[in-house]
């Protein structure tokens, strides 16, 4: 598999705007796709805007994204039931 998509250093700032268009770029690599899933990691990779991507791809995919299983990663019971996935 390819990399569709590859843009970054240490100091790029990638704006809401572009990483929205960088992501619709890497999933029309892909072709088309009658049902999606969308795993977004745990809260331990907040700072990965996947929250927003998971949005993204929903606005790509509408309703064929017909799941968003979580991925509770090493999250302890406590911190899952924060989160309310418990």
């Amino acid at each position: 598999m390819s990399l569709p998509v590859a843009k970054g250093s240490p100091d790029l700032e990638i704006s809401s705007t572009e990483l929205q268009s960088l992501l619709f770029e890497a999933l029309a690599e892909l072709g088309e796709r009658r049902h999606a899933l969308a795993v977004p990691p745990d809260l331990t990779r907040r700072d990965s805007r996947t929250g927003e991507l998971t949005r993204y791809a929903y606005d790509y995919y509408g309703n064929r994204l017909e799941a968003v299983s979580w991925c509770p990663g090493r999250l302890t019971r406590e911190e899952v039931e924060g989160v309310g996935f418990a």
